[in-house]
């Protein structure tokens, strides 16, 4: 790569200011740049006026830079002497094209109320301050990334047109002053927080009507791109879970976000006017109810809010009937469901994954900020709770929590409730969360896993109870104070 070709247009103020710029027009030579000064390039006998004018002119010549102080602004607007010429030839260039790049003005001095001085053409664009030996230093490398256009933010190139564009509609759009309301309702602990939430809460879900994929036609990929759409809203979702968990919320506004769950768990049956299906139609928003549902676990295990989840194991969420009938009560486990188009998808681009369904969890969570270890553990929690409460409260469930994330087991370790769970007094607070009363009944629970009086999570490649008994720290729970 040649050198760039810079010409340095100046005022001879001094002969301290023309050492001035000779040491600039040196140090860029150093840094490779091939800098032109008259000092160095105009010898005896050339014509000067030629010499600027070709300088400026000439294609060849990539920039121009103006130092400018006092007298070279005058001389400028005065069209004095060699600069005057030379502001003749730039001045025109720089009026008629707006977004120039061939110019810059390189400030030395200012006027007494700090205004830089520069020549009227160029009032109004950006140019670089070296007016003191300190911003001298600091903007140096400003002007060498001018020069060879290296800019410290440059421009990101154009990616891949998302998938999801292709969709009816991107959910949760044009609804963001609904989230920031929400939002700064919670953390100023507004009365109406609840009001806020359900505008926000009734807004997804009519985005999510939007999302139906064909009932006949539907894809594997249809369904895939269709919870791609829901990225944005997700991200929302986290930010108000979380700061709602953070404040620690009314119950008013807990009502609000189990009824919000109750309305996306009727979304995984079909509507009314809805006869004739393909079994994977729903499985976009059978995906989304496991996310949210975890992820809003998450930021509760993340604040410590032990006792709101108890609360919301505890609910029973309404899930109305088709053609007007009853409905019927259902617990939290009815957002853990199977998805089949993910398991069509696995096998017909042959991926080969544990669990497609654990993948994009774990990978929408971390643009979230939500790191692995605490959807395993979030995972894990509910998987347990379900568990002592068919242990010790009403008998086996029809449809266990499945932890998806736990394919991930093996990585994760012991996760960090459980580890704090070795303090007796942490985890007489944790245990709520997990349905226990005592640290005896952990041990039950644990053993009742281990004699498969409970539902294990079945991996291909996972013994089940081990997996558990590790990420649960059981053998350590509350071993000290």
């Amino acid at each position: 790569m040649s050198a760039p070709k810079v010409f340095i247009s100046y005022s001879w103020t001094n002969d301290d200011h023309s050492s001035w710029v000779a040491q600039l027009a040196t140090d860029l030579r150093n840094d490779g740049v091939d800098a032109i000064l008259d000092q160095w390039d105009l010898n005896e006998g050339n014509d000067a006026y030629a010499f600027m004018e070709q300088m400026v002119t000439d294609s060849s010549v990539g920039k121009v830079v103006m130092i400018c102080d006092k007298q070279y602004c005058e001389r400028a607007d005065g069209r004095k002497g060699g600069v005057g010429t030379e502001a003749q030839i730039i001045s025109p260039k720089i009026y008629s094209q707006s977004n120039q790049t061939k110019f810059v003005a390189l400030v030395t001095e200012k006027a007494i109320d700090g205004t830089p001085y520069v020549p009227t053409f160029y009032q109004g664009r950006i140019h670089i301050d070296m007016s003191d030996a300190e911003l001298h230093v600091q903007n140096y490398e400003q002007l060498l990334r001018w020069i060879f256009d290296k800019p410290v933010r440059p421009k990101p190139s154009i990616g891949v047109r998302p998938k999801y564009l292709d969709q009816k509609k991107t959910a949760a759009a044009g609804s963001s002053i609904k989230y920031e309301r929400a939002i700064q309702g919670i953390r100023n602990n507004t009365s109406n927080v609840n009001v806020l939430l359900d505008e926000v809460f009734e807004q997804v879900i009519s985005d999510l009507e939007e999302l139906r994929c064909d009932p006949v036609k539907v894809t594997h990929e249809e369904i895939w791109n269709s919870i791609e759409a829901t990225e944005a809203v997700s991200g929302r979702l986290v930010e108000i879970f979380g700061n709602i968990a953070r404040a620690g919320g009314t119950d008013e506004a807990w009502k609000s976000i189990a009824r919000f769950f109750e309305k996306l768990a009727r979304l995984q049956y079909p509507p009314d006017e809805l006869s004739s299906y393909k079994a994977m139609l729903f499985d976009n928003f059978k995906y989304v109810q496991n996310e949210w549902f975890l992820l809003l676990v998450v930021k509760l295990l993340s604040y410590e809010r032990f006792d709101r989840i108890d609360e919301l194991a505890k609910t029973q969420f309404f899930v109305e009937g088709r053609h007007g009938s009853a409905g019927e009560l259902k617990p939290f486990t009815v957002f853990s469901c199977s998805i089949e188009s993910f398991e069509i998808r696995n096998q017909a681009m042959q991926l080969g994954r544990m669990s497609l369904k654990a993948d994009l969890l774990v990978q929408r969570a971390s643009k979230f900020g939500i790191r692995k270890a605490e959807l395993i553990e979030a995972d894990l929690v509910l998987y347990l709770r379900e568990a002592a409460d068919c242990l010790f409260n009403k008998g086996m469930s029809t449809r266990m929590w499945h932890p998806a994330t736990m394919v991930y087991a093996e990585w994760a370790g012991t996760t960090e409730k459980f580890v704090r769970s070795v303090s007796k007094r942490y985890f007489d607070g944790f245990k709520a969360a997990l349905g226990v009363k005592s640290v005896e009944q952990f041990k039950d629970l644990m053993t009742a896993i281990r004699e498969g009086n409970v539902q294990v999570p079945n991996f291909r490649y996972m013994s089940g109870f081990t997996e558990i008994q590790s990420l649960a720290n059981a053998e350590k729970v509350a071993t000290m104070p």
